[in-house]
């Protein structure tokens, strides 16, 4: 269908502004735009798939619809940005953010907290079903609340929200339409903006040298910095519990599971751990161990990165190991198809961080043994052959390099 309303709008420019024109003058989404299919996709790296909260639903929409969408999403940002309407500490989701600005952006106030001599706590909180479980209302409410918002806007959002039918779709099932009356699509343009304008009060204000909120979509860190261990725990139960009841206020909840907290140490610091526990919703949290996995990161309490590059580099292995063999000596990929694939699908994982991370000489060089390797694979030469002269062939830098980049 994209090809479709591609063509149309190479034929007669005008007919798509208009048509989305139309739509927005009178705050409507048709129903038939309404109706999507919901492709059921299990959730990575889950133990088994017995509950059913271990799959998510991606709403496949019309392309007119996505269209629609695309346009509201960016009126809504420019009037969002200038009001406000959404927290500066949310990295998602919002232009020019990404995992790396809320990673550099925790990692930034961590070490202004250590560099005051003080003790520094974090406790990472997940949104359970976060798109799932938005109340159409209350977000009507909050965009409402702002004058600026024009009401065909709200109007619209309000059609959009409120008239959708999906049909799920997996192996062995009929087709069967289903009334949709709560949340908003996942897989829509238009969701991650209303979620993050959602979920902003849950950014708690304070001192960020002292008390720090950030988010990246449904996942929550509070960070907290005091002279002790016991009074960091203590506050962050308080700012914890502060956080689940305006959560409630809206229909959302935190994943018990999926909490997490973590210390953060010097990197030759020798003092005592931390050893006291928060409690959230009833269940004891004791701090993790010296490593904790956030956004694909594996971040460790003591600034460390061998644990981070020794598991990218893991994953870009066992991906080489799969098509390695789509490139045989004599035979398969050309050395111009395997060098796009390698650095299409290798080099993104094994160089997943390296903006803020950086590697130590003993781990850089595993990196660029594993690099050589590539590369003779993608010029189909000799073991012997002096690496130097493979990579200026292949027109591929060394590890340390691309690592700068």
């Amino acid at each position: 269908m994209y090809g479709v309303w591609k063509g149309i709008y190479s034929v007669n420019p005008k007919i798509l502004p208009m048509l989305v024109k139309d739509v927005l003058t009178w705050g409507i989404h048709p129903p038939m735009l309404g109706e999507s299919t919901g492709v059921i996709l299990p959730k990575p790296n889950k133990p088994d798939y017995v509950d059913c909260t271990r799959f998510r639903v991606i709403a496949l929409r019309q392309t007119f619809s996505k269209i629609v969408e695309r346009v509201v999403n960016n009126r809504l940002l420019t009037i969002a940005y200038a009001e406000g309407l959404y927290c500066i500490n949310q990295k998602c989701s919002l232009p020019h953010r990404s995992t790396v600005d809320a990673a550099i952006s925790q990692q930034h106030w961590i070490k202004v907290g250590q560099f005051a001599k003080n003790k520094v706590l974090l406790l990472f909180l997940d949104v359970k079903g976060g798109f799932d479980n938005i109340e159409d209302r209350k977000l009507l409410d909050r965009l409402s609340e702002n004058n600026k918002v024009p009401d065909y806007l709200i109007d619209w959002i309000q059609n959009f929200i409120t008239t959708r039918n999906i049909s799920l779709a997996y192996t062995g099932s009929r087709k069967r339409t289903h009334a949709v009356n709560k949340g908003i699509p996942q897989g829509s343009p238009l969701s991650p903006l209303l979620f993050v304008i959602y979920v902003k009060p849950l950014h708690l204000a304070g001192e960020p040298t002292e008390l720090f909120t950030t988010s990246y979509v449904d996942d929550f860190q509070l960070k907290l910095v005091s002279n002790s261990w016991e009074r960091n725990a203590r506050m962050l139960e308080e700012k914890g519990a502060e956080v689940r009841a305006m959560a409630q206020s809206r229909g959302l909840s935190f994943s018990v599971a999926n909490t997490e907290l973590m210390q953060w140490r010097k990197r030759r610091e020798k003092g005592a751990r931390c050893e006291s526990s928060v409690t959230v919703q009833s269940h004891v949290v004791n701090p993790a161990g010296s490593v904790v996995k956030w956004l694909g990161y594996w971040l460790a309490d003591n600034g460390e990165t061998a644990t981070h590059f020794t598991k990218r580099l893991s994953r870009a292995q066992g991906a080489f190991s799969r098509f390695q063999r789509l490139s045989l000596p004599g035979k398969g990929l050309s050395p111009y198809g395997a060098r796009r694939l390698a650095k299409g699908i290798l080099l993104p994982p094994l160089l997943y961080g390296a903006e803020f991370l950086v590697p130590s000489k003993t781990m850089l060089n595993k990196m660029q043994k594993f690099w050589n390797r590539v590369t003779r694979w993608i010029m189909n030469a000799f073991y012997a052959t002096n690496i130097s002269v493979i990579l200026s062939e292949a027109s591929l830098a060394p590890m340390a390099l691309l690592r700068d980049r």
